[in-house]
């Protein structure tokens, strides 16, 4: 039986074998990287409270490690609140006038965590930031890797458990068998 008819797979000439070989890295370097996009993670800022007054932001921050490619969701009531990404100064001192990297008003800010750097943001609504409605993470390349700024954590109280880095593990194998049997099965179609 002929496994190339059954799937309708065309017999490869040797002059197209190269060809075949660029298409098979093609597709594993697509594959490996759609599993580290997979090892990504969305946060909700403060969990089921969200984005307002009276929450301890730095302790929500502490249960987490933050990456690149990690997402932060802020989620507020339009109007009453805002988003402003700023400098790490613009942070501690809750004084805008300079240090506005960016201003989101949405209600549902999605703001993407693309550098391995700090991050910084304050509601500019007069008095929340004073007030505590303020957040600053510090990213870095992966998962596996402790937050500086965060002590051991027993994860009792509560507290969620950090974000699973096992999705992107578990792809990684099967992407290196496709490309496998992809390389073994073009070898023998070009025979």
């Amino acid at each position: 039986m002929d496994v190339r008819k059954v799937f309708g797979i065309p017999k490869f000439s040797s002059s197209s074998s190269s060809s075949s070989s660029s298409l098979l890295w093609l597709f594993l370097f697509l594959l490996l990287e759609r599993a580290i996009e997979l090892d990504a993670a969305v946060y909700i800022v403060g969990d089921e409270d969200g984005w307002t007054t009276g929450y301890n932001y730095l302790s929500w921050s502490m249960k987490y490690n933050f990456s690149v490619g990690d997402t932060l969701v802020f989620n507020y009531v339009k109007g009453q609140h805002n988003t402003w990404e700023v400098t790490e100064g613009a942070y501690r001192s809750c004084n805008m006038s300079t240090g506005v990297l960016k201003q989101h008003r949405s209600g549902t800010d999605q703001i993407a965590l693309s550098e391995e750097r700090g991050y910084w943001f304050v509601c500019s609504i007069e008095g929340h930031c004073p007030g505590g409605m303020k957040l600053g993470v510090q990213v870095t390349a992966n998962h596996d890797a402790p937050s500086p700024e965060a002590p051991p954590s027993d994860n009792g109280g509560g507290q969620a458990p950090p974000p699973d880095a096992g999705a992107a593990t578990s792809v990684a194998p099967a992407a290196i068998f496709i490309a496998w049997f992809l390389h073994f099965y073009l070898s023998f179609a070009s025979a």
